[in-house]
């Protein structure tokens, strides 16, 4: 079969080799299935008709098993699929190896996920929970080859920018079948999904500002950071906000001489959900605050050594960021686990060692 998140290769048994030759595909019709048994490789139909049908038997499915994941081996963790044309899941044989296959994580709820089954050109669509944290799942859309998957019509549940952040490109692949399903993005992918990011970042922030009446101001450019840092999805969270507030009449500024404009609205919004001190400063392009850490070791400097926070010479533009900040304070939504936190990217990069740093703001 295939690997995923660098566990061992399966082959069937005999014996499940026999069971699952007993399985009749339904030609035209959809058809969900769930592999619990991935040593044997044992597949089993949960669900067929529309695909509404099979995307309702999926999330049940998922449900379940998730009820009873406490104290189970990471490695038992079931695959759920949903074919198209009703043909059994075995992604290393045909017709799906002459297919593209588009692989990426999702961080979102089980009924998010579930969404995915509905993607147009998909011919078959594969989820698995992820293994480690943060707490999400792996994707796999298996396509046609000259079929273009449009993910757009999912930015409700996924968050492009992150994605891109992570070095996700979203790049169809070809589907070789067995081996490995790779999660860490290459070189390439990186370098293509930079190229995605700046693309996305100047198409979605110009859309948010024209939204806002802030086209060609200076309220545009930290909304083109926040879109970049803090996300696609989180800043759209906070336009609806901005329309409700809007809607009922608005709201003054500070000093009460006059009503916000929906721009102004935003960004006080935004200054305020926003809780972590690093991520607030990329944004807003504002110090962060001297007693942000009071155990940081400033640059060259060794941790034996006694020195004050206020000796660094560490610029609040020269810290480390993480992509989607750690504190986003939504008012009315219960506090992110831990384990539902952004994604930070692995510390060790397959980069070329003389690429230009990286300086988050500029």
């Amino acid at each position: 079969m295939f690997t995923m998140d660098g566990e061992a290769e399966t082959q069937p048994t005999e014996s499940a080799q026999a069971s699952n030759q007993d399985l009749e595909p339904c030609p035209g019709v959809p058809k969900a299935w769930v592999v619990n048994n991935i040593k044997d490789w044992v597949m089993t139909e949960i669900g067929t008709g529309t695909l509404k049908e099979c995307r309702d038997a999926i999330e049940a499915a998922m449900m379940e098993a998730d009820k009873g994941s406490a104290g189970r081996n990471k490695k038992d963790r079931p695959f759920f699929y949903v074919t198209m044309r009703g043909e059994p899941p075995e992604l290393n044989l045909e017709p799906f190896t002459s297919m593209a296959v588009t692989a990426f994580p999702a961080y979102c709820d089980i009924s998010g996920v579930a969404s995915l089954t509905d993607l147009d050109g998909a011919r078959a669509v594969e989820i698995r929970k992820a293994k480690q944290q943060p707490q999400g799942f792996r994707i796999r859309v298996l396509h046609d080859a000259d079929t273009e998957i449009n993910l757009d019509v999912l930015g409700d549940t996924l968050d492009f920018q992150s994605l891109y952040n992570m070095g996700y490109d979203l790049h169809p692949q070809p589907n070789h079948g067995g081996g490995s399903i790779a999660f860490t993005p290459d070189e390439a992918q990186q370098m293509r999904a930079a190229e995605a990011s700046a693309k996305f970042c100047e198409k979605a922030s110009a859309e948010l500002a024209a939204a806002l009446g802030e086209a060609g101001s200076g309220g545009g450019d930290i909304i083109k950071r926040a879109v970049m840092y803090a996300g696609n999805m989180f800043c759209n969270q906070i336009l609806k906000q901005t329309q409700k507030i809007e809607e009922d009449g608005g709201i003054l500024t500070s000093d009460g001489s006059r009503r916000r404009t929906p721009g102004g609205v935003f960004l006080k919004l935004l200054k305020e959900q926003i809780q972590d001190p690093q991520l607030k400063a990329v944004i807003f392009e504002t110090p962060v605050q001297q007693d942000f850490n009071p155990n940081a070791i400033p640059i060259n400097e060794s941790a034996e050594e006694d020195v004050s926070p206020a000796s660094s010479s560490l610029k609040a533009d020269a810290m480390a960021f993480t992509p989607g900040g750690s504190a986003i304070n939504i008012p009315g939504s219960t506090p992110p686990k831990s384990s539902s936190l952004a994604y930070t990217p692995p510390t060790s990069s397959s980069l070329p060692p003389d690429a230009a740093p990286f300086v988050p703001g500029k």
